[in-house]
């Protein structure tokens, strides 16, 4: 990537992930039309990113925009791994699901042979955890069961 010779970059920024840089660029300062200054023109500098391998380059913010950073949004944060507990309530089981994604669909599965498994309910992540209730019957064979994030 290359800037024209009266372009100054004086700020840099790396992305957490290492795959990107965010720059701000400015036309060079000058007075009264003589460029005499060896700096960027801050009121007419941009932000801009750039891939680390020099590709991709696009403009983020327009002038006056400077000293660009990273910031890890909680949103772009990867949840952790979902988590299961269940316990039995007289004739219930009640499954403690989480770490769900919001709006994700989730099947809980029930099987007596590991071969044919039926959905014993299906519901959209409403929370990032919830409790799921499910009545047992000992007679109707079902002794296992599996919770699939689709």
């Amino acid at each position: 990537m290359t800037f024209p010779e009266e372009v100054f970059v004086t700020k840099l920024a790396w992305s957490p992930d290492g795959t990107e840089i965010a720059f701000d660029a400015a036309p060079q300062l000058s007075f009264q039309g003589d460029n005499y200054y060896l700096i960027g023109d801050s009121t007419r500098s941009e932000l801009g990113v750039v891939r680390s391998d020099g590709t991709s380059q696009r403009r983020l913010a327009g002038p006056p925009a400077s000293s660009p950073s990273w910031a890890v949004s909680p949103v772009l944060t990867p949840p952790g791994k979902p988590s299961v507990q269940m316990t039995r309530h007289g004739n219930d089981l009640t499954f403690n699901l989480g770490n769900l994604t919001v709006g994700r669909p989730v099947e809980i599965e029930a099987t007596a042979d590991f071969q044919q498994w039926t959905v014993a309910q299906r519901f959209q992540a409403s929370a990032a955890q919830q409790l799921v209730r499910l009545p047992f019957s000992s007679t109707a064979g079902e002794s296992f069961f599996r919770v699939i994030l689709r």
